[in-house]
């Protein structure tokens, strides 16, 4: 199970009781509780609505489907919904013709195919069952012939007719519901033969089955045993719900009489002899068969069952023999074969148990072993089956067979696959390695036999359910449930297997809290090999607490839960704390991985320290913790073990020598291992460090450099060697150019940042043992954070950065200038257009991280300080010249650095700036810019939150730039950049001071980026402060470009929203549009600025004919005034000079399309040659057809009629276009 917030099965149960009402509702609308006869007006008149209404069995279909977790949730409305559909269905089975007639519109057996799927859907959630006894009712047995008259109508159509459509109208959903109905009504107690009528006619076609049948048998019955061999041998589910029909058939009293069982019984033996000999119709036949017998002989009666035992009997162990044998046909050896034969099998054996007869131990005894033999199989579902029938058999035995059974087959096989080694005693016991290695490792080595394990401890679990485990043999079966929970295998690629043992397990725990009594668990005795000093229900409850917090498997952690709970519910007095307990490790406080490893764990280990805190130490220490083959369940399991561990200094001192001996006992290939092992005790010394530091009252005696002035903790974390004579020398092997792996450096880096910081500048704990190491020594740390952090992996980067910090901590102010500039120096001897965030991430990372250690009047030569030094080189990696990925971590930098110390130079400012404004563009991946404009604008809004200086009067304009370009990018097209940057502008809106923006609105309210309310609060900025401009810079790539249509849509329309009938908002709108598309901005802002420049122009050209002075309107500002729409016309002009582009020439013509609208003469003139010189000079024929589709459109009928029967897509080269533009010249009076 994927980790999730919010489990989907926890919001249906919450979410319930709308789930139901929204079903309710689609049902009353398809389903009317009113009848409908078809074929009448309403009817008729429903089916208009055809489409919408059938819209609703879908969403019902979906919400039916969300019950699968809760299937009781339904109970309560199951009869109501299904007595909806149950009305209607009966309405379509009553018409048949008709609703044949009625295929060609598709109306009836639309609705058909829609009751019949709801009433499937119900039947997957909530078992056919439950289902069919709410569909029948008293008189349904007159219903009986009505359905296979149904059913011979629809079947022929769809023989007879060639359309594919018919098998969409009648599917195998209707097929499988009416099957499953006349099963249900098989159970009538009227016999056959009076239910049948005159009414309903058959053809000898519907009675031909390939049984030899007596005279005297009703037709009826053999139309059912022909409906019964049609669809017994099908692939989809009409062969259950035929299967089910053809059972309780021959079952009936009235067609025992007939002889009608034994009949059928010979039929389907000679199927499957035919069978195995490799005669066969479909590969489902036998498969059919087969569960036709399972149902014969769990229904059957013993009387039936005395003459009817022994040819299924037969017919089994043919198929058994037969699994053996290697030239068979597959088929015949098939999972469903398997698990039917398993269950035909037990069943007889189990009546045969009950009945005692003469052969029933030969019987009993050939089951058993047929069973135990398939416990390995290859199949899940097999595996299941035996075992479970193995658990049903057994439990008739007598004592000493069940003892004989368990001893002779599950325990010795158990025994020769398990070398038992004692669980963990006690954590505090362990004051050597000796000890450690006995019982902190794995507690077993198990067999790869991963298919037995499961289906031992399925039988266990059955066994254990049936109560056919013994009391004496109970402590052998937690040994085998308590070795399943803990079982894991890992392939050396990696791939894990065992999940379905330890869920096993789970069942079997579960079965066994419910099945024996406290007084039954307290009475059996330790045979020596669990060493614990509690009782037995306390060593299953630990086990269950490690499997529930820790397992990798979110079923395998709920399994445990529910199993844990049932145990303390059931034996509360047994379990310490069991109430505290069971209200942490709750079913769902379990589902997400990460919430029960460093949640549940950390509250159950503060409930006691015995046994539970050293249960959760012992999980976090093994396969499922620190040891795990994942690294990021190693790195969560590490974390946990830090905030596990400190409660007490006891703890942490016990945790540490714990895993001080543990990194001595792993084997040297183990790098997982030793990667979480080593990163676990960075965790609990950084965890224990900062607990100390918070602490108010802190206990002088007692302190985590206590425990790291011991040699041996220096000498096994920091250089992960537990057999290094000297901790400093010993970092020789880590200083040759050969790579050392990745998870030793994440590991050491994590070791060297815990051990620097928790010692600080306090040197002596390198005394006694080891000695106080110089600056040179210090260098072979450096040196391996320096390599680490020219690692490729981020992670890698990111802890060599901080292990750099630590080391530079220790080290005297003049010393660390030597670092500083070493990384400067690989920085800089690395060319701009070389520069990648693998080779330079770490080093880039590393000058943020080091920026505070350095004071700012602390020279580094040349005039500069060392501060000075690391702004300018971050500035400089914030350049065009180089890649993304290191503008990227360079602003990352300049946040954690100069910013994080509210160090404030006009260069950073610049440098957030010019990356605010990164527009490149890669040939391959595209907008690549739109990364540094999101890194840029976290910066941005770290520094107007943070930075004193840009509080300051003085200093207000650049932060108003700072928020006017925010505000831009948070209307700009790319949904990523403008979803980044709202959110900024919420986090820091009321810490601003906005007064000199007037009656600016808030932007914390709005959630959604694609509304009109979203950017319509944008427009209202812009409207109100000085820089409107910035913000449109923006807008216009929403409003226009290649934008998404939608969102195109969207600003366009709160663009015209804003204006209204505002003439104010019209001219500044215009007025900024016109300074946008001047040859100073970019093509990224002219095009769209150019198409909603036309689109605005298009919009409020009625607001020009309000005006008192239009058309003499002499201010050169007005936007209707001759001057401006000149100059706008030379704008637009000088914009497409001389290019082919098609955006730039459409956008263009957007200008030219509002121009012709306007009222001036000279203005509208001018811009009709500039449209016919283009349609005699541009290339692109599209635009040439745009052309003259504008033409056409804007001209009179008379000017426009030059324009008709003229092919403009032609070449403009072509004299036939000169002849064209040249007339079309003359009709509207221009000259050349």
């Amino acid at each position: 199970m994927a980790e999730v917030d919010v489990e989907e099965d926890v919001k249906v149960q919450k979410g319930s009781l709308g789930y139901i009402k929204d079903i309710d509702g689609a049902l009353s609308a398809l389903f009317p509780s009113s009848s409908l006869a078809l074929g009448s007006q309403a009817c008729l008149k429903r089916h208009q609505n055809l489409e919408r209404e059938e819209s609703r069995a879908p969403r019902a279909l979906v919400k039916i489907d969300e019950f699968q977790g809760w299937p009781q949730l339904l109970d309560p409305h199951l009869a109501k919904f299904v007595s909806r559909v149950r009305s209607a269905l009966v309405q379509f089975v009553q018409h048949p013709k008709q609703v044949r007639n009625n295929a060609e519109s598709n109306n009836s057996f639309s609705y058909l195919h829609a009751a019949c799927k709801i009433l499937y859907s119900l039947c997957k959630v909530r078992g056919y069952k439950v289902i069919v006894q709410l569909l029948s009712q008293e008189h349904d047995h007159e219903l009986l012939e009505p359905i296979l008259y149904a059913l011979k109508i629809w079947t022929v159509s769809l023989d007879a007719n060639d359309d594919p459509a018919w098998s969409d109208v009648f599917g195998w959903e209707e097929r499988y519901i009416l099957l499953l109905w006349l099963s249900q009504l098989m159970l009538a107690p009227h016999d056959l033969a009076s239910i049948a009528s005159l009414e309903f006619a058959y053809s000898p076609k519907d009675l031909e089955t390939p049984m030899v049948l007596p005279e005297e048998l009703p037709d009826i019955v053999r139309n059912l045993l022909m409906l019964s061999d049609t669809y017994i041998s099908v692939s989809g589910k009409e062969r259950e719900s035929a299967t089910l029909l053809l059972t309780r058939l021959v079952l009936r009293p009235d067609m025992q009489r007939l002889g009608l069982d034994k009949i059928v019984i010979d039929w389907a033996r000679v199927i499957i002899i035919n069978c195995i000999s490799g005669d066969r119709e479909t590969d489902y036949t036998l498969v059919g068969i087969l569960s036709f017998f399972a149902g014969f002989a769990k229904r059957a009666d013993d009387r039936t069952l005395t003459w009817a035992m022994q040819p299924i009997l037969d017919c089994i162990q043919g198929l058994i023999m037969n699994f053996e044998n290697p030239q068979a046909d597959p088929t015949t050896k098939s999972a469903m074969v398997k698990k039917l034969s398993i269950k035909t099998y037990r069943t007889l054996a189990e009546k045969a148990l009950r009945m005692k007869t003469v052969a029933s131990d030969d019987l009993v005894n050939e089951a058993f072993d047929h069973f135990y033999s398939l416990l390995s199989d290859a199949d899940t579902t097999v595996r299941l089956v035996a075992s479970k029938a193995i658990g049903v058999i057994t439990k008739s035995f007598d004592t000493q067979n069940k003892l004989y059974l368990l001893n002779s087959f599950i325990w010795e096989d158990f025994d020769s696959s398990f070398q038992w080694r004692p669980f963990m005693e006690s954590l505090s016991s362990y004051q050597d390695l000796n000890t450690l290695e006995r019982g902190l490792l794995e507690t077993a080595q198990y067999a790869d036999n991963t298919t037995w394990w499961h289906g031992t401890i399925m039988t266990i679990g059955h066994m254990v359910y049936q109560r056919s485990i013994p009391i004496s043999w109970l402590h052998s079966s937690v040994i085998m449930l308590s070795a399943a929970l803990r079982y894991n295998r890992v392939t050396p690629l990696g791939a894990a297997s065992g999940s379905n043992v330890r869920d096993a397990a789970c069942y079997g725990l579960w079965a066994l809290s419910r099945k024996y009594s406290t007084k039954e668990l307290y009475s059996v005795q330790d045979g020596g090999v669990i060493i614990t000093p509690g009782s037995l229900v306390m060593i299953i409850a630990t086990q269950l607490v490690q499997a529930a917090c820790f397992d990798l498997v979110g079923n395998i952690r709920r399994g445990a839960s529910a199993a844990l709970q049932e145990f303390i519910g059931r034996h509360s007095d047994a379990v310490d704390s069991g109430i505290d307990l069971v209200q942490i490790v709750t079913y769902d406080a379990v589902a997400s991985d990460k919430k029960a490893t460093m949640q549940v764990a950390l509250r159950v280990s503060r409930i006691s320290f015995e046994p539970y805190w050293r249960t959760i130490v012992e999980g976090l220490l093994g396969w499922r913790g620190i040891q795990s083959h994942d690294e990021n369940v190693r790195l969560r399991a590490a974390q946990s073990l830090g905030f596990v561990s400190v409660n007490t200094y006891a703890q942490t001192e016990e945790t540490l020598f714990l895993l001080n001996g543990l990194l001595a006992l792993i084997p040297e290939k183990e790098d997982a291992k030793r990667h979480g092992i080593l990163n676990a005790v960075a965790c609990v010394v950084k965890t224990r460090h900062q607990r100390t530091l918070d602490c108010e009252n802190p206990d002088s005696s007692k302190d985590i450099k206590d425990i790291l002035s011991e040699p041996s903790f220096q000498v096994a974390y920091v250089t992960g060697n537990p057999h290094a004579p000297d901790v400093w020398n010993s970092t020789a092997s880590y200083t040759s150019p050969i790579p050392i792996k990745r998870l030793f450096y994440h590991a050491i880096c994590n070791v060297i940042e815990a051990f620097c910081d928790a010692t600080c500048c306090d040197m002596t704990i390198w005394t006694n043992h080891c000695r106080r190491p110089d600056d040179s020594e210090f260098d072979g740390f450096l040196d391996l954070a320096n390599r680490a952090m020219g690692h490729s992996d981020p992670q890698v980067q990111a802890a060599a950065t901080q292990a750099g910090r630590a080391l530079l901590t220790l080290l005297p102010e003049e010393s660390r200038g030597r670092i500083l500039d070493r990384w400067i120096t690989e920085i800089q001897k690395v060319k701009p257009e070389q520069r990648t965030s693998v080779r330079l991430a770490g080093f880039v990372q590393g000058l943020g991280a080091v920026f505070a250690l350095f004071k700012h009047d602390q020279s580094a030569g040349n005039g500069l300080s060392w501060q000075d030094r690391i702004v300018q080189t971050l500035v400089d990696l914030t350049s065009n010249a180089h890649q993304t990925e290191i503008k990227c971590v360079a602003l990352r930098s300049i946040r954690t650095g100069p910013l994080g110390t509210d160090v404030f130079q006009m260069s950073i400012f610049e440098a957030m700036v010019d990356c605010l404004n990164d527009y490149t563009n890669d040939s391959r991946l595209g907008d690549v810019g739109s990364e540094v404009r999101m890194e840029a604008i976290s910066t941005a809004t770290f520094a107007l939150r943070t930075v004193h200086a840009l509080r300051t009067k003085a200093n207000r304009a650049l932060r108003n730039m700072l928020i006017y370009r925010v505000c831009s990018l948070a209307t700009e097209s790319l949904d990523k950049v403008r979803f980044r940057a709202a959110t900024c502008l919420q986090e820091i809106w009321n810490k601003l001071d906005l007064s000199n923006i007037a009656s600016c609105p808030d932007v914390q309210g709005i959630i959604d980026t694609k509304t009109d309310e979203y950017f319509t609060t944008f427009l209202r900025i812009s409207s109100s402060c000085p820089e409107g401009r910035e913000i449109l810079r923006g807008y216009v790539t929403s409003a226009g470009g290649t934008a998404a249509e939608s969102l195109i849509a969207t600003t366009r329309a709160a663009l015209s929203n804003h204006i209204g009938d505002s003439y104010d908002k019209f001219s500044r709108v215009i007025h900024t549009l016109k300074n946008l598309i001047g040859p100073e901005a970019s093509d990224r802002v002219r095009v769209p600025a150019m198409e909603v420049l036309g689109f605005v122009y298009d919009q409020n050209y009625d607001m020009a004919h309000r005006r008192n002075d239009f058309p003499n309107a002499v201010d050169a500002n007005d936007p209707f005034s001759h001057s401006f729409l000149h100059s706008l016309f030379a704008d637009t002009t000088a914009f497409h000079y001389r290019s082919t582009d098609a955006r730039k020439l459409e956008a263009a013509l957007c200008v030219y399309t509002a121009l012709l609208s306007a009222r001036d003469n000279a203005v509208r003139k001018a811009v009709l040659n500039k449209l016919c010189n283009m349609l005699g000079s541009l290339p692109v024929a599209r635009i040439r057809n745009q052309i003259a589709d504008i033409l056409y459109m804007e001209l009179s009928e008379e000017e426009g009629e030059g324009i008709l029967g003229v092919n403009w897509g032609m070449s403009a080269k072509d004299q036939g276009m000169r002849k064209a533009v040249e007339g079309l010249r003359g009709t509207l009076g221009l000259h050349m």
